[in-house]
Formats: C-alpha cells, sequence, structure tokens
C-alpha cells in the first residue's frame, strides 16, 4: 500500500511540476509544443519507471564509476598540488636561510625538511663558520622560522 501511495504522490509531484514549466512559457515563444511533448515525455518516464519497464541501473552505476574516477582525479591533483607547494616552501626557506648567513658573512648551505603541514621543522646547515655566526645564525632561525637550535643539525 506504501508503495501505492509513492507512486501516486510521485505522478502528482511530475504533473505539477510539468504544469508549472508549461504555465511560465511565453505562449508567443513558439516553443511551447515542445515543452509540452518534453514534459509528456517526463511524465512517461516517471509513470514506467516503478512499473519495471524502465531501469536506469546501468546509467547510476555508470555515474558511480565516474564519481569514484572524478574522486581519484582530484585526490591526484591535491597530492600534486602538495607536491609542488612543499617543494616552493623547502627551496624558499632554504634560500632564506642561506640568504642570512651571506648578510653574516659565511657560506652555508642550507636543507630544510617540512611537518605534515609544510612548515619548516628541521635544518641542516653545512659550511664553516665562526661561534659569533653560528650563534646569530641559530637565533635568527629559530627566531624567524620557528625551528629550534635542538633541530638545527649543522655540519662542518
Amino acid at each position: 500500500m506504501e508503495s501505492l501511495r509513492q507512486y501516486v504522490l510521485t505522478m502528482i509531484l511530475a504533473a505539477i511540476l510539468c504544469a508549472v514549466v508549461v504555465s511560465i512559457m511565453p505562449e508567443k515563444a513558439g516553443k511551447q509544443s515542445v515543452v509540452r511533448m518534453i514534459c509528456g515525455l517526463y511524465l512517461l518516464l516517471v509513470a514506467c519507471k516503478p512499473l519495471g519497464l524502465i531501469s536506469f541501473a546501468a546509467e547510476e552505476s555508470e555515474l558511480v564509476t565516474y564519481r569514484q574516477e572524478a574522486e581519484q582525479m582530484q585526490e591526484d591533483a591535491r597530492k600534486q598540488t602538495d607536491e609542488a607547494m612543499t617543494a616552493v616552501i623547502k627551496a624558499q626557506t632554504e634560500t632564506y636561510i642561506e640568504d642570512k648567513a651571506e648578510a653574516l658573512g659565511a657560506t652555508v648551505t642550507a636543507g630544510v625538511t617540512l611537518a605534515g603541514d609544510m612548515l619548516p621543522w628541521q635544518v641542516e646547515l653545512t659550511g664553516e663558520v665562526s661561534p659569533y655566526v653560528k650563534t646569530r645564525l641559530a637565533q635568527t632561525i629559530w627566531a624567524e622560522l620557528g625551528i629550534p637550535e635542538e633541530r638545527q643539525v649543522w655540519f662542518p
């Protein structure tokens, strides 16, 4: 009984929808007969679907497949974007540190490791520097980039 009620309710809603669409079409548009034909086909589809005469199972499975492919493409694009952003942030941070060292009169090569949130986590510094430059550069890295001295690894 519930399925019959649902069927009748669906038909009524489809008929109301078609009536509204036909009524808002201007009479002089010359396309009202096309709209009426489309509405008639829509009502026919709505009427036949519950009777099992028309099946959209194949189309629904294709939509699921397309949605899964779209989600996969979106995930791939997100990963590529993250990789590109990581590379840019890493390179700019390394250049920043090397420029700060150069401003202090030292030549240093920096290798930055980023955390999962793409913020600088650790830095490996290579180059021979005076204790003064090392202390100043370590303080700058801590103050400007938030990398504490424990995560600043120095190599001669």
